[in-house]
């Protein structure tokens, strides 16, 4: 499954990379596995499941984390916030980290694959239980973390020391993709369904359902609509109050936006293609739900895009597209070359700014940097991800901005 992601921006920075084996404590950690650092961080979630803080302008790594029993990170990512990283583990556990030296604040095991026992999913199957958390980001807002599980449960836990201040029934186990927290409210996808919770004890405010195909990105809003999309041909604007505003339908049958939606100014961006040939990036207006236009990226399964500023960064397997966000016109297309290394290169991660106009992301040889307003490529070899089962891109990376000393 194809994760997309959002956009940081820092001048110097550490590489943290995640290693996904959740604990079964309940209790403030105290381990300490590694020193302090102040500079600049990047923060990866590696698809085995392991974190690990590298500084990149020392070329060295700072610190690991290994979360016991964990081997393959299931679309999870993480959270930053005020120097502390909030991890959710696809075996149930959610680890809040000191992002400068990796030691432990909490933990808590939210659940484990005993809790799916008996349970079935939306066709009467029984339920996988070897993961229990799946495409979560321990998404904080104010003093709480929300986290959805597949038993069908969303959870809201004090963000100071994990316990469960609150949890609210769904009505299935598809439980992909985090929650939106707006105004004292979440809003969360499962299935068919859309839901709309009070924060502060989790009631149920409104469902709705969309009656045709699940809805398979996570949600966004500009404060006014909260956009969803199903996994075929529809994009909705819904009020705050469940009243749907407009749709916008793709012409083709492809597949619009697994996974992802982009949220720009007035525009939502998403993808249309049959993941066989052609690929189709489109900025709808989120005023009316009409379309503004499309960009059709010929020859290519493009499997990941984000918005960063005014431009789009979109990849498929080998190649590297940038678009502008309000016209759609593509102003650059190249394949990412192998350097010194054998056979092709691949990105596996998530694209963020490492400077104006200078992104990163990851691939499975090293660390690689663009630059829009030439064209080259770079990479590091010496900071990598750890593999995993898992297929391309479900490794996640963001930058944590140094930590200016105190005089």
């Amino acid at each position: 499954m194809t994760k997309f992601i959002s956009t940081f921006f820092s001048a110097l920075f550490v590489l943290l990379v995640v290693s996904c084996n959740p604990t079964t404590s309940n209790q403030t950690g105290n381990e300490h596995s590694g020193k302090a650092n102040n500079d600049s961080s990047l923060i990866i979630y590696a698809a085995d499941g392991s974190v690990t803080s590298y500084n990149l302008e020392l070329k060295k790594q700072n610190w690991e984390y290994k979360n016991p029993g964990e081997v393959v990170n299931w679309d999870n990512t993480f959270t930053i916030e005020n120097d502390l990283v909030y991890v959710p583990f696809s075996k149930g556990t959610v680890v809040a980290l000191n992002a400068r030296n990796g030691e432990i604040k909490w933990t808590r095991q939210l659940l484990s694959g005993q809790d799916l026992s008996g349970l079935k999913d939306a066709r009467n199957e029984a339920i996988d239980s070897s993961y229990v958390i799946t495409g979560q980001s321990a998404m904080v807002d104010k003093d709480k973390i929300y986290i959805s599980a597949r038993n069908s449960r969303l959870y809201a836990l004090d963000k100071n020391d994990g316990k469960i201040l609150w949890k609210a029934a769904l009505n299935n186990s598809y439980t992909n993709y985090p929650p939106l927290s707006m105004e004292g409210f979440l809003y969360t996808n499962n299935a068919t369904f859309l839901y709309k919770f009070d924060t502060k004890d989790g009631k149920q405010i409104w469902q709705k359902e969309f009656q045709k195909h699940p809805l398979n990105a996570e949600p966004v809003s500009d404060g006014k609509h909260i956009y969803t999309s199903d996994s075929f041909t529809e994009l909705y604007a819904t009020g705050q109050d469940s009243r749907q505003q407009w749709k916008f339908k793709s012409a083709t049958d492809g597949g619009l936006t697994y996974d992802h939606l982009v949220l720009g100014s007035g525009i939502v961006y998403v993808m249309n293609g049959d993941l066989k040939d052609n690929t189709t990036i489109i900025g709808v207006s989120t005023s009316n739900g009409a379309k503004k236009w499309s960009s059709v990226i010929e020859n290519e399964t493009v499997t990941y895009f984000t918005l960063i500023g005014d431009t789009i960064y979109a990849y498929s397997d080998e190649t590297l597209i940038v678009l502008d966000a309000q016209t759609g016109e593509q102003q650059f297309k190249g394949e990412f070359p192998s350097f010194d290394q054998p056979g092709q290169e691949n990105a596996i991660s998530n694209i963020v700014e490492k400077e104006p106009g200078i992104i990163m992301f990851l691939s499975n040889n090293g660390l690689v940097s663009f630059e829009t307003a030439t064209g080259e490529f770079s990479i590091d070899y010496g900071i990598q991800a750890p593999q995993s089962i898992f297929p391309r891109n479900v490794t996640w990376i963001s930058l944590l901005p140094a930590k200016l000393s105190m005089k």
